[in-house]
């Protein structure tokens, strides 16, 4: 009974870590320079139902949780986009772009995936990324 409670307090507490997202896709490139981590940005569309659906599944997953720990997290809307230049005319929702600290893309990745397809996306990134 000790171990069940164990472990469901422990799943419990994976469960609730919520994912830090950065704002500023500046201060995220500097984070990442610092912490020599991999930025991921999501750009996402009011209204998108593709976009929701990858927040309330595929993100929220606790695999894909924590494998995002090793990345600087962007969320962006399309409707208040201040970084066209940077990241270009997207028409696709939701898209999550792969960069290295010195803003290098790795890998643009189009739509919603199941968590075991994210979890590969995640993987090639990190084969990109080394």
């Amino acid at each position: 009974m000790r171990i069940f409670l164990i472990g469901f307090i422990l799943s419990s507490f994976l469960l609730s870590i919520d994912l830090k997202w950065e704002q500023d896709l500046d201060k995220a490139f500097i984070k990442a320079q610092d912490s020599n981590k991999t930025v991921m940005i999501f750009v996402t569309k009011s209204g998108c139902r593709w976009c929701v659906k990858m927040k309330k599944r595929t993100l929220a997953d606790k695999v894909i949780k924590k494998d995002l720990e090793d990345y600087i997290l962007v969320k962006l809307d399309k409707d208040s986009l201040d970084y066209y230049e940077f990241i270009g005319n997207i028409k696709y929702f939701p898209t999550t772009l792969f960069y290295s600290s010195q803003k290098k893309l790795y890998q643009k990745v189009v739509g919603y995936f199941k968590v075991e397809d994210f979890i590969s996306w995640l993987d090639d990134v990190k084969r990109m990324a080394k």
